[in-house]
């Protein structure tokens, strides 16, 4: 029931009108966040291996014409772009295998991508070394509160003779799709539903003199495969191939038809050379809306805020949807409108 409750409020917002306004919402933290990122790497001097520019694929001139609607919205926003046939997307990309059945490309320059997992464990150092503390292996099951305030979180003893409270003065809910269950018992609905994704990490480093073929010339910049929305990514010597969005539940599992098309698409953009048999596969639980943008900022309840929902596109708006969090539990103005950002979105649907 709830994975067609969510079904229906997203295809209410499947209209040109609706996803005009759900991506300038997007667009809103996410350049706050490209921002905020960069501000963060210059500052702590984090090297997580940035990439600049993003290509998207488009296997057919259909798909080209399909896009339109999504340059327009580039147009609107002043989003440099630069839309190029096949020839050209080869010269930018010479890694791009002479048989795959390209027709064009959509470079973006001032998009980057990187190490995230990397980028989030040298942060974690730098913030203990600046004071923060983390407690690993703390489940948190609940909220106490004292009529409308925040007064501590409630986790599972791993000792029977310790306290299973910790006293906090605010609490930021941040917890992916499990948000969804804290929130509740709280009394806030929020229509959060785990879409899930897969990836599979390949070694593309120079092979051994007894294996078989070259190794796989890596691309110079993270490419988009439109037609199958996976992303391939340059992570150093490795690549990512990530994508799918898969209904069914919230039990992870590797299912092999997904792992098969990562497997497709990788060797359709880049030929017979990638090697599988050593991948590391992975699947996770994207913490999904059913129009797109995330849910930030104050609740109904004293000392408690959210940054929740992100979707797939978790890492791009990070670091802006923690500036807003912050500024908000510090008793500041934001430094955007988080118009159409907040819980007050879900009311103002009928939700």
């Amino acid at each position: 029931p709830a994975q067609w409750r969510w079904l229906a409020r997203w295809l209410a917002e499947c209209s040109p009108d609706r996803y005009r306004r759900n991506r300038a919402r997007m667009q809103r933290i996410a350049r706050l966040g490209r921002d905020a990122l960069r501000e963060l790497r210059a500052t702590t001097g984090i090297d997580d291996s940035v990439r600049r520019g993003y290509l998207m694929l488009f296997r057919s001139e259909a798909e080209v014409e399909l896009n339109e609607p999504g340059r327009a919205m580039l147009d609107e926003q002043g989003i440099g772009y630069r839309l190029l046939d096949a020839a050209a997307t080869r010269a930018l990309e010479p890694a791009l295998s002479r048989d795959a059945p390209l027709a064009g490309g959509l470079h973006l320059p001032d998009d980057e991508s990187a190490d995230c997992q990397r980028f989030c464990q040298l942060l974690a150092e730098r913030a203990v070394a600046r004071g923060v503390e983390f407690r690993h292996g703390v489940e948190i099951v609940a909220i106490r509160r004292d009529g409308n305030r925040v007064r501590g979180l409630i986790h599972a003893r791993r000792r029977l003779a310790e306290p299973n409270t910790i006293d906090v003065d605010s609490v930021v809910i941040c917890a992916g799709n499990g948000s969804v269950a804290l929130l509740s018992k709280l009394g806030i609905r929020v229509p959060i539903y785990p879409v899930k994704g897969y990836s599979a990490t390949i070694d593309a480093g120079p092979r051994t003199a007894s294996a078989a073929g070259a190794a796989p010339r890596l691309p110079s910049m993270a490419v988009m495969d439109e037609a199958y929305k996976t992303a391939l990514t340059p992570l150093g010597s490795r690549l990512r191939v990530a994508g799918t969005a898969e209904f069914g539940g919230p039990k992870l599992k590797l299912r092999e038809s997904a792992l098969a098309t990562l497997r497709r698409v990788a060797d359709d953009w880049f030929g017979p050379g990638i090697d599988f048999s050593k991948a590391r596969y992975w699947v996770g639980a994207r913490p999904m809306t059913p129009d797109g943008p995330p849910l930030l900022g104050r609740t109904a309840i004293d000392g408690l805020l959210i940054n929740i929902g992100h979707g797939s596109t978790g890492w791009t708006m990070s670091c802006g949807c923690a500036r807003v969090v912050a500024a908000l539990a510090s008793g500041d103005d934001p430094e955007i409108d988080l118009d159409g950002l907040t819980l007050a979105r879900l009311s103002a649907a009928g939700r």
